[in-house]
């Protein structure tokens, strides 16, 4: 396991660190890349890349206007003609909800970056302008689902990796976990914490992982199942209690989560460490 940052550098490198970091992780790779690994990426193709993670599904980094996102991943992707012959249906995208962290800057805008990534997690970003006074940031990743049950054996289809985007441009929709397939898995059951508001005490008590659900696995109450849970990230509930890049240590005094004062759209959160 991996924590990098705070890094300072450009919208254009960082996009070229997140696509060679991620493509490094076990069982990941880069199926096409429109950028020819360019670093800094300088050229501004329809599709940015497309990685394939450890399942075999696709995940398009497809440009939006400027430099913003959208984001679709899917099991069978025409890689020739850049097209999805099946894609899931309850990514952010297909709500017209694009990842921009840097409000349609160019690539040279200046910003910093906190990320955890690991051959067994999946990996979390987070990513903020630092340039005048843009305020924006985002958070990107995909969670490895801690399963409950072998929901992936299931009679209705569902990814074995949630989806985390905050940062929305058109809107300020926060998609804490979000199941691809299912449309209203961003209810989740969020891992939180905050700073111990008692005078006696200085510590962060905790409450995880996350527990994911989906639509896909709903009963006739319109109650969906849990299908696991990862520990990616907390929601941050100390207000002005903590600050920006506070580090939070566990009982035994190692870093464990980064937390993370939301700049634009993106809540307060915390990104695992370690």
């Amino acid at each position: 396991m991996t924590f990098d940052g705070p890094s300072g550098t450009t919208w254009g490198s960082y996009l070229a660190y997140l696509r060679d970091t991620v493509a490094a992780l076990d069982g990941w790779s880069i199926a096409k890349d429109n950028t020819n690994g360019e670093s800094p990426i300088s050229s501004t193709p329809g599709v940015f890349w497309v990685w394939e993670n450890p399942y075999g599904d696709y995940i398009e980094m497809k440009r939006s206007g400027n430099v913003k996102f959208e984001v679709w991943m899917g099991p069978d992707y025409d890689l020739a003609n850049e097209s999805w012959n099946d894609e899931y249906q309850g990514m952010p995208a297909l709500d017209g909800d694009e990842w921009d962290p840097v409000d349609e800057r160019s690539l040279g805008t200046q910003v910093s970056h906190v990320t955890y990534h690991d051959d067994a997690d999946g990996f979390v970003s987070y990513c903020r302008t630092t340039e005048g006074t843009i305020n924006e940031d985002g958070v990107i990743g995909f969670a490895e689902i801690t399963d409950l049950w072998d929901y992936a054996n299931g009679a209705n289809r569902e990814a074995e990796m949630g989806y985390i985007q905050q940062g929305t441009a058109s809107s300020d929709e926060n998609y804490w976990t979000q199941m691809p397939e299912s449309l209203d898995s961003r209810i989740d059951d969020k891992a939180r914490g905050m700073t111990n508001p008692d005078a006696n005490f200085s510590n962060y008590p905790m409450y995880l992982p996350n527990w994911v659900r989906s639509s896909q696995f709903e009963n006739g109450n319109g109650n969906s199942a849990v299908l696991g849970s990862h520990d990616l990230y907390l929601k941050d509930e100390s207000g002005g209690q903590s600050a920006h890049l506070d580090t939070i240590q566990d009982d035994q005094g190692n870093d464990a989560y980064k937390i993370v004062k939301g700049n634009g759209s993106t809540p307060d959160m915390a990104i695992k460490m370690g």
